[in-house]
């Protein structure tokens, strides 16, 4: 049973599923940048060269910033914006695309680019990532969680868009989420204890 918009509601009765083997390989690039449109304007370069990547991840400064405090790692010192890029299909094939990659990516001078080469390596970029809404959570700021979906070529303008209302409301602002489908994570980093609290989160 499920669910949906204005009420709607359904049964499915039948489900047909398709099972995909797992690739055999896994490869993947953590970057860190310097400002988040250098990095917000990396994703739209990989695919406009016609790179199809499995997983494409962006987190802003203050995300970055509080994952830092959280887990005491140094490798985000000096940035603002970081970037986890994932391929996987067949070992040769995704060698061969992840030096394209990198090239593409050192173009942009990032502050660090470390490559992550099998499933076991992936998965210690992964840890990283995983971290990023305890981290929030950590700061003792209330989050208020909006899911913003835009299409892939405006992510950019999503990010901008997040750092100006920072500004004009006097509210923190955390994003990060998968760039890859346009689906962001959008988050209102809230100070209850400060006057005003509630106007200014209803006007963000």
């Amino acid at each position: 049973m499920f669910t949906g918009s204005e009420g709607l509601l359904g049964v499915v009765t039948e489900a047909t599923l398709k099972l995909l083997p797992r690739p055999p390989y896994r490869a993947s690039f953590s970057v860190g940048f310097a400002n988040m449109k250098t990095a917000a304007g990396m994703v739209r370069a990989i695919f406009a060269e016609g790179h199809l990547p499995c997983a494409v991840e962006l987190a802003d400064q203050f995300t970055v910033a509080a994952v830092r405090a959280r887990t005491g790692t140094r490798m985000f010192d000096g940035c603002r914006a970081h970037l986890i890029v994932e391929l996987d299909g067949q070992a040769d094939g995704v060698r061969k695309e992840m030096r394209v990659l990198e090239r593409m990516i050192k173009k942009s001078k990032p502050v660090f680019l470390q490559r992550a080469n099998g499933a076991a390596d992936c998965e210690r970029v992964w840890g990283i990532r995983r971290e990023f809404s305890y981290s929030l959570r950590d700061t003792g700021l209330t989050k208020i969680n909006q899911d913003v979906v835009v299409p892939r070529g405006q992510v950019e303008a999503l990010f901008a868009l997040a750092a100006r209302l920072q500004k004009r409301h006097g509210i923190k602002v955390a994003c990060f989420g998968h760039a890859g489908d346009g689906n962001i994570h959008v988050n209102l980093m809230l100070d209850e204890s400060e006057p005003g609290f509630e106007i200014r989160c209803a006007a963000a």
